[in-house]
């Protein structure tokens, strides 16, 4: 780096000082350019100069071999060509800039503006700690109270045609509630999904409430279905409903920042560490600022409504995902039967799974043509299009979760019975 007291800088070449052509940024020298190129902007003199031309070649066969290895690499990662901009654009600043490294931005939290930005973030993940609380314990416990298979205790719950037949009665009649809420409410057809609101940056909050009100309808009467699309649409929600009416932002980047930052704020109390969420929220979506700084302040949101999360529950992640880690360990690793080679069985299942998540989704995609087809042909009365179709849902979501007792819920409940049963199979159980 250019040393603001002395502007010449010396290399020591065959033990002798002699005055490098970097001294000034106007000295021209053929060695200028590859010095810049080779330290990315740092002004730093080497020994490896025109009096050893050897170093030349090896460096350009080098770079040759580093561009070749570039163009095979843009053929497979999409985000291998952003990449190798960014380091162009490096070079180049590098190569015809002023002395010394590309200048880092002003510290973002030297200013006003981001500490109001945590503020309104906090009091977000503060409010999304409460409702996450509440949210997850109804979805987590109330299956528990109808499904009637003890996953805890039974290891026959994991077979076929164990559920009860009156549990399609329970997911129907929460289908037939949930089509009366929509119609009372004038629910919208479509709505937005979290990849949507990501890049929108924006959640429309008069839906929150609905949204988060249904989906726990649907956890609670055994919908296979995950919290974060409607944890993360409160939290997009309440951030869109006070930048919109409450706390104004100047820059549109500084409001869009903060609906992000909400979204990741209540996914923190989903994951076991609440940097996931920020991390999830940048690999969905394009930032509207800095890496770093939508980074610092996504992670800030997360990680209160983190633990503020598990102090409501008075429960540690361990404790509140009720499985001991340590029981897979002592039974099936210390198995007479196991042997290490089994691991493969892994790399077997992801590879069965992949397949099957394509099935999933094509087949979701072919569903929700059936019942867009059943809203149209009911459209003649709108109480029936909108009880009708979710109602028969339900009926079918029951009638899977009777044939499929694992399959109730978002899964909780069935996550203990799997780690200590997995390695069980009874004799009705089928034959793969």
């Amino acid at each position: 780096m250019k040393n603001s007291e002395n502007s010449s800088s010396y290399a020591i070449i065959s033990g002798e000082e002699t005055k490098s052509p970097m001294a000034s940024p106007d000295a021209e020298s053929p060695n200028v350019d590859y010095e810049r190129a080779n330290t990315f902007g740092f002004r730093r003199n080497s020994t490896f100069n025109g009096n050893l031309p050897y170093a030349r070649t090896l460096s350009n066969f080098g770079q040759e071999i580093g561009r070749k290895l570039s163009e095979v690499g843009q053929k497979f990662d999409p985000d291998a060509q952003f990449t190798k901009a960014i380091i162009e654009d490096y070079v180049k600043f590098s190569r015809t800039g002023v002395e010394g490294d590309v200048p880092l931005p002003t510290g973002f939290a030297r200013k006003a503006m981001f500490w109001k930005m945590v503020l309104v973030s906090g009091f977000v993940a503060a409010v999304m700690a409460v409702v996450a609380c509440g949210f997850i314990n109804i979805i987590d416990n109330v299956p528990e109270m109808w499904a009637s298979c003890d996953f805890d205790n039974d290891s026959s719950c994991g077979e076929w045609y164990r559920g009860e037949v009156w549990w399609m009665l329970v997911a129907g009649g929460t289908g037939c509630l949930i089509g009366v809420i929509r119609y009372a409410a004038g629910f919208p057809e479509n709505i937005h999904g979290l990849f949507k609101e990501v890049h929108s940056y924006h959640v429309e909050p008069k839906w929150s409430p609905f949204v988060i009100t249904l989906s726990a309808l649907s956890l609670a009467s055994g919908a296979t279905l995950g919290p974060e699309a409607a944890l993360s649409n409160v939290g997009g929600g309440l951030a869109s409903f006070i930048t919109d009416n409450w706390v104004h932002f100047e820059d549109d980047n500084d409001r869009k920042l903060v609906v992000l930052t909400g979204m990741a704020s209540a996914l923190g109390a989903l994951f076991p560490t609440p940097l996931l969420a920020a991390l999830m929220i940048i690999e969905l979506g394009i930032m509207p600022k800095s890496y770093m700084e939508s980074t610092v302040l996504m992670s800030i949101g997360a990680f209160i409504t983190f633990a503020l999360f598990y102090e409501l529950q008075g429960v540690t992640y361990l404790e509140h995902i009720s499985v001991n880690a340590a029981y897979l360990s002592t039974t099936w690793l210390e198995d007479p039967g196991y042997q290490s080679w089994q691991l493969m069985t892994g790399f077997i299942v992801g590879v069965i799974s992949a397949a099957l998540g394509l099935v999933i989704f094509i087949s979701l995609g072919l569903v929700k043509q059936i019942f867009a087809r059943l809203r149209n042909a009911l459209a003649f009365n709108s109480f029936l299009k909108e009880v009708v179709p979710v109602t028969l849902a339900g009926v079918i979501i029951g009638a899977v979760n009777y044939a499929l007792p694992m399959t109730v819920g978002n899964g909780q409940m069935q996550f203990a019975y799997i780690v200590k049963y997995g390695g069980v199979q009874s004799k009705n159980s089928p034959k793969l």
